[in-house]
C-alpha cells in the first residue's frame, strides 16, 4: 500500500520522476530525428556533389577525346557539301547540265550525311 501512495504521489507532484523520464523519452526520440535528417541532407550533398563532378569528368574527357575526332568528321561532311557543285564542273566536260549535276552532288553529299547519321544511331 505505501508503494502505491509514494507512487500516486509522485504523480501528482508537478516534476515527477515519471514526467521527467517521459520527458527525456520524447526529446531523445525526437533528437534522433533532428539527427537522421541531418545525416540525409549531408548524404544528399554528397551525392549530387559526386554527380556534379561525374559530369564534369565526362565534360573533360569528351572534350579531350571525342571533340577533335567529330570536329574532324564534321567540318569534312561541311567541305564536302560545299564542294558538291564539284560535279557540275565535271559534268560540263561529259556534257551533261549544270543544274543536273549539282543536284547529283548535294543528293550524293546527303546520302551520305544521312549514311553516316544511321550508321550512329544503330539498328
Amino acid at each position: 500500500m505505501n508503494i502505491l501512495k509514494a507512487i500516486l504521489k509522485d504523480l501528482r507532484n508537478d516534476y515527477s520522476v515519471y514526467e521527467q523520464a517521459l520527458s527525456t523519452a520524447n526529446n531523445t526520440t525526437d533528437e534522433a530525428i533532428r539527427r537522421n535528417q541531418e545525416l540525409n541532407k549531408t548524404l544528399s550533398a554528397l551525392v549530387n556533389e559526386s554527380l556534379q563532378n561525374i559530369t564534369k569528368l565526362g565534360a573533360a574527357v569528351g572534350s579531350i577525346t571525342l571533340e577533335p575526332l567529330f570536329r574532324q568528321i564534321l567540318e569534312g561532311f561541311n567541305s564536302l557539301s560545299k564542294q558538291s557543285s564539284i560535279f557540275g564542273d565535271v559534268g560540263a566536260l561529259f556534257g551533261i547540265d549544270r543544274g543536273k549535276a549539282d543536284k547529283f552532288g548535294g543528293d550524293l553529299a546527303d546520302g551520305i550525311l544521312k549514311s553516316f547519321g544511321n550508321l550512329l544511331k544503330g539498328p
